[in-house]
């Protein structure tokens, strides 16, 4: 069985598509992959002055992931197991808010005693 009227077999032509996808791997170009979403009306009018939108979007989830919470993933839920690890955590790691910014933050307290180091 031939295909495209160049004579090549559909299992050649499966094998020359998976050595060009080799080929880019190992060169470093990896192929991309689309991925859609759907955007309501004032995201959509938001978006109409940007010229490259793909890579603004791009740009803004990386952005995004880099803040995404390590324990949760950004679920904003722990599994038990999770849960039983952040609660022994924070026995000498409470929790603290900032009196310059007041974000909240971590504290090692452990090794002090009454606040100083041991």
């Amino acid at each position: 069985m031939t295909s495209g009227g160049r004579g090549m077999k559909k299992a050649e032509i499966s094998i020359k598509i998976e050595l060009r996808m080799q080929e880019l791997e190992m060169s470093g170009k990896k192929k991309q992959e689309v991925i859609s979403f759907k955007a309501d009306e004032s995201l959509n009018k938001a978006l109409e002055g940007i010229e490259n939108r793909s890579a603004f979007i791009r740009a803004a989830i990386l952005s995004a992931l880099d803040s995404v919470c390590p324990l949760c993933k950004g679920s904003g839920i722990l599994t038990s197991e999770q849960r039983r690890h952040w609660d022994a955590f924070t026995e000498n790691h409470p929790l603290e808010q900032c009196e310059e910014c007041e974000a909240v933050h971590l504290v090692c307290v452990a090794g002090q005693i009454n606040g100083t180091a041991v």
